[in-house]
């Protein structure tokens, strides 16, 4: 047996992994939870006994099986809570006081508003949200002596009791904290680095073998299919990175750390490791089409290419790899490296060599003896041009991805700094007060398409609209929105839930006390969920893990009695240990209730949750596609945009300047556009939350295709010319507005779940309009060239016709998956029928009439 094969060695991996360091931390908090509960601590320091569950609460609702950073974020919350509870349990004492009705409104207020935090985001605000109904409810039992005698000598407010209650929390959070911190730490900042230098690893072998790839190494069909397997692998490897580090962002965000970044700069490195993950996985997508696999292993790319740049290629990968390399070395933040500008210096001129030597691709296509070959068919010309964009695709990805490390590189090094104390204190503020005193302004989509509308026109107007409707109009429909949004209803069912536990201790008390009803509110505050699918999922969860721990707790007394401590404490982590392998560790707190009264809980949570507007998932989840569609629509008009916003500019009668003038003269695009441009970008991504793995869909990788294919630069006045010229322009506008339309089509659809209309615009025949004309107007100016060999390598071979190239290959793609949509859409809402082919009378008829 392999000594890596060891069962020994295996054990020992097992034990030591990270899920079974926070399977025993959570254990060992849980314990020491219990043990306090079960010590002589509590008389010692007079705590009241009916306050002593909310000890053994805190490890349930802020397990210590978590990161640091995630762990301060969610305890700094429930402080938070515990503030606000506090303040809400004297005022429904000092203002409702014995008034049923009062109190009613005041548990119903409170528990509606401290619900919808969770229904938000239900992973960070559920403790949030726990605590508020809980302390208010408690108030009320407190004054009506549900929940034990009065302590402060017949006050209807009993302080001493809130003052114990706010004690315990803070010991079960001590406690928590404790264990978090001091037994396997895991901190998240360190764990980003960790996860920043994985993803670096993959990239460096992702980048080394595409660029190889074009070097000729994957000539047959049989070696491009093995090598392409393996990309794929270490390309998904490369998506799951990226999620892991989006998630780990936000706790390290809320730690104390000792480090050279700040969480601003381990944001805009993970952008930039975002972008450098984005080009390559945009090449590897286009390396598993049949058309560039076609394209590679022909022996006109290999000649024409592959064999005279196949030493350029093998340079400029192995510079990349080491200047990538020196990049991951950087994120380690183990010490401070030496500036290394010789690799860089390195890498900048092997790419302009790269960029010297690539052949014309497209001349020697068309040009191949003394003038353009004047038999060629439609046909024939439209496979070579696929070929030339489907080629220049990959190798404007190369120098793409080249230019971004390099960048990388640089960014990097500027970074480079002895280590301090790192907090971001606005992390743990209100979304709305940072939104407003920290973070800049943004755009919203509708403003942006009336910038892009108004930029288009040759004169100026005014964009400032006037409101000119009522305003108390406007704040009711607002307010109309907002009541019946899924937090509202969700807060809503909360509160109504408490409302009826309430009824049924103000009217019948003793019934209330003998049957524990008050067991059953923390049952109710996590049985209701803010959606049908998720109460369906968790219910038999529930019944479950609450029957094994009532089992559990009868267990442990029957056999140890009421003051074994001991036996009790080590039956109880036995049942963490079930309960923490069914992930629904929060259900915990059935151990000391009875199943029965339980599973009623249960069963009117779901009631609830069933009868009273309900929320069907798949309803919320068509919300959620139709808002990205929506965003994908934004996201396809930012790009289109940013060459459509300076055709003015190329609309003359001079002559073209493809000839007289083929140098590229770059104008540089604002920083607020491109940052636009990378905001809407990542709202998408934000957007799909929970349905990340639809990221990988095609138009979303392909407008990020056409994104970097753009460039930071507006397109030259060649490209403009003939994207402004009027055998393209109308072409090019009908193929924007196609898609434009297909994305709001789809986006309308999906929420009314009604058929699609007769006769869909399909967006590749737009394309290929498009694509014909723009063909067209190119092989007019090429029938103009005349074999000069110091000019055919700079006709249309300058950056920004690559751009070109690489945007019409990825724009095809959209085309195309906006038409599968299509058929997608009709499968499962159907298609309205062509009325006047099934009744040629009707026509007719309406004209008649």
């Amino acid at each position: 047996m392999n000594n890596a094969e060891t069962p020994g060695k295996i054990i020992w991996q097992a034990i030591n992994s990270r899920k079974m360091k926070d399977l025993i931390k959570g254990m060992i908090g849980y314990f020491l939870c219990y043990c306090y509960v079960f010590s002589s601590l509590p008389s010692l320091w007079d705590m009241q006994p009916r306050v002593l569950a909310n000890v053994l609460l805190v490890p349930v609702i802020l397990t210590p099986a978590k990161t640091v950073g995630q762990f301060l974020d969610l305890s700094v919350l429930l402080l938070i809570s515990v503030g606000i509870s506090s303040a809400l349990w004297a005022i429904v004492n000092l203002v409702a006081g014995f008034n049923s009705v009062g109190m009613g409104v005041i548990l119903f207020l409170s528990t509606y508003w401290f619900s919808i935090p969770r229904a938000i985001n239900p992973g960070r605000f559920f403790a949030f949200s726990l605590c508020g109904p809980v302390f208010v409810f408690t108030g009320i039992q407190s004054i009506l002596n549900a929940y034990g005698p009065n302590t402060s000598n017949g006050s209807p407010f009993d302080y001493n009791f809130l003052i114990h209650t706010i004690n315990s929390y803070l010991i079960g959070i001590v406690i928590c904290l404790a264990v978090n911190v001091l037994i396997w730490p895991d901190f998240a900042e360190r764990k980003l680095q960790k996860q920043l230098a994985e993803a670096m690893e993959t990239i460096i072998n992702l980048s080394s073998e595409i660029v190889l790839s074009l070097a000729g190494s994957e000539s047959s069909h049989d070696l491009h299919e093995t090598a392409n397997i393996q990309r794929s692998i270490e390309a998904q490897s490369l998506r799951a990175g990226l999620l892991a580090i989006s998630q780990t962002l936000d706790n390290a965000d809320a730690e104390i750390s000792y480090s050279r970044f700040s969480m601003l700069e381990y944001l805009d490195l993970f952008s930039r490791v975002s972008n450098l993950a984005g080009i390559i996985l945009s090449i590897q997508t286009a390396l598993q089409d049949p058309a560039t696999i076609a394209t590679i292993s022909s022996q006109e790319f290999l000649t024409e290419f592959s064999v005279p740049m196949k030493t350029n290629l093998e340079i400029l990968s192995a510079h990349t790899a080491k200047l990538l390399g020196e990049v991951k070395t950087r994120l380690t933040d183990t010490a401070t490296s030496a500036r290394t500008d010789h690799v860089r210096i390195d890498v900048q001129r092997t790419l302009e060599e790269f960029k010297r030597a690539r052949p014309n691709l497209l001349v020697r296509s068309f040009l191949p003896g003394k003038a353009v070959e004047p038999n060629l068919d439609e046909r024939e010309i439209r496979e070579k041009w696929d070929k030339v964009l489907h080629s220049n695709f990959l190798i404007l990805g190369i120098s793409e991805l080249v230019e971004e490390a390099l960048n990388f590189h640089w960014a990097l090094t500027g970074m480079n700094r002895t280590r301090a104390f790192q907090f971001n204190y606005r992390h743990f503020l209100p979304s709305i007060i940072a939104k407003h005193l920290f973070v800049p302004q943004t755009w919203s989509p509708s403003t942006f398409a009336l910038r892009v509308s108004v930029d288009s026109l040759p004169h100026e107007v005014n964009t400032k609209k006037e409101n000119t409707s009522n305003p108390w109009r406007s704040l009711a429909y607002s307010m109309k929105n907002f009541l019946l949004s899924n937090e509202s209803i969700y807060g809503f069912k909360c509160g109504l839930a408490l409302l009826c536990l309430h009824s049924i201790l103000v009217a019948e008390l003793d019934v209330f006390n003998s049957w524990y009803l008050g067991a059953t509110l923390v049952t109710f505050l996590i049985a209701l969920t803010p959606s049908l699918g998720q109460t369906y999922i968790a219910l038999p969860i529930q019944i479950g893990s609450t029957s094994m721990g009532a089992l559990a707790g009868f267990v442990a007394v029957t056999i140890f009695g009421p003051t074994g401590s001991f036996g009790i404490v080590g039956e109880c982590c036995l049942d963490y240990l079930y309960v923490h392998d069914a992930v629904y560790s929060s259900f915990r707190v059935g151990v000391i209730d009875s199943s029965s009264l339980q599973l009623f809980a249960l069963s009117f949570s779901l009631a609830l949750t069933v009868i009273i507007f309900p929320r069907l998932s798949r309803n919320l989840l068509r919300i959620q596609l139709s808002t990205v569609i929506k965003s994908l629509s934004s996201y396809y008009t930012e790009i289109i945009h940013h060459h459509d916003s300076k055709q003015q500019q190329s609309q003359s009668t001079s002559p073209s300047p493809l000839i007289t003038n083929p140098s590229f003269a770059t104008t540089p695009i604002p920083e607020q556009r491109l940052s636009k441009m990378r905001d809407m970008k990542r709202s998408i991504n934000t957007q799909f939350g929970s349905i990340a793995h639809l990221l990988e869909t095609r138009i979303f990788q392909e407008l990020g295709n056409a994104q970097w294919c753009v460039g930071r630069n507006v397109f030259d006045a060649d490209v403009r010319f003939v994207f402004g010229c009027d055998q393209v322009k109308p072409w090019r506008g009908e193929m924007n507005q196609v898609n434009r339309l297909l994305f709001y089509l789809y986006s309308t659809c999906i929420i009314a779940k009604q058929p699609l209309p007769y006769d869909m615009p399909n967006a590749s025949i737009a394309r290929h309009r498009f694509f014909d004309a723009f063909i067209k107007v190119t092989m007019e100016h090429l029938k103009t060239i005349t074999p000069n060999e110091e000019l055919s390598p700079v006709v249309f071979n300058t950056d920004g016709w690559m751009r070109v190239y690489g945007m019409s290959v990825s724009l095809q793609e959209v085309s195309r998956q906006m038409d599968s949509l299509s058929i997608d859409f009709k499968a499962l809402f159907g298609e309205l029928p062509d009325l006047f082919a099934e009744n040629p009378d009707l026509m007719w008829r309406n004209m008649k009439e």
